[in-house]
Parts: C-alpha cells; structure tokens; sequence
C-alpha cells in the first residue's frame, strides 16, 4: 500500500495486514505521521482511473474496502 499525505510528504510505501480495521489504521497514521485521529481524512484509490473512496467505518477492515497489494491511500486532515 502507498501512503500519500495530502500533497505534503513524499509517498512512502508500508506493508499494512488487510485484516487492520480503520481504527487501528489511523492509530498507526498518528505513530508514522503526526496526525491525530480526530483531524485524519482517509480515503483509498483502488483504481487510477476511478476517484478516491472516502473510508468511514471504524470496525471495518481494510479487506472489506477492497484494498489489495499497490492500493493508494491518501492521508489528510481536516478541522474538527
């Protein structure tokens, strides 16, 4: 999976377990990045062709949004 972040940071690329729910996720987002989770926008690109998916279930694993290997995952932050 390659992580973007708003435009700001360089892609880094991690290996994230599909089975890791959202929240949990974005627990891991606040240890790499700095964003507290309360700020954190995350969506998914699972194709290039097709716009990003805003991820909204907390329980929901990162298997059931349809990641796979090489999926974009776009990080940003936005005011509570």
């Amino acid at each position: 999976m390659s992580v973007l972040s708003g435009g700001s940071l360089e892609p880094t690329v991690k290996k994230i377990p599909l089975s890791l729910t959202l929240g949990k996720l974005r627990v891991l987002v606040k240890q790499l990045f700095n964003v507290d989770a309360s700020v954190q926008q995350l969506s998914i690109q699972l194709d290039k062709n097709a716009p990003p998916v805003l991820l909204e279930d907390e329980e929901a694993s990162l298997r059931f949004f349809g990641v796979i290997d090489g999926t974009d995952l776009y990080i940003n932050s936005v005011d509570g």
